[in-house]
């Protein structure tokens, strides 16, 4: 079956099992919008990777409008967790 529409893709997208999407330059707003509704969406769970204290505030914007940003932070504060050496 060929995909033809952006609606024929989130639904294909939405039945692969636990996508994990690294995110570069992850300090962009429109970045982190797009990221948060694919993670509301069932699509991927994205882990960031940029200006962490850039991503953070934004992420915190972006909470105020979505419950699903609070689970896409959580990838931000595992990282810096799971690799404390990594440069910020």
């Amino acid at each position: 079956m060929a995909i033809t529409t952006l609606d024929q893709l989130i639904a294909t997208a939405q039945t692969c099992p636990d996508r994990v999407v690294a995110v570069a330059a992850a300090h962009e707003k429109s970045v982190l919008e797009a990221t948060v509704a694919a993670r509301k969406q069932g699509i991927a769970t994205p882990v960031y990777v940029g200006h962490t204290a850039e991503i953070e505030s934004l992420l915190q914007e972006l909470s105020n409008s979505s419950p699903a940003t609070h689970s896409c932070s959580l990838s931000v504060l595992s990282l810096r967790t799971n690799f404390p050496n990594v440069q910020q």
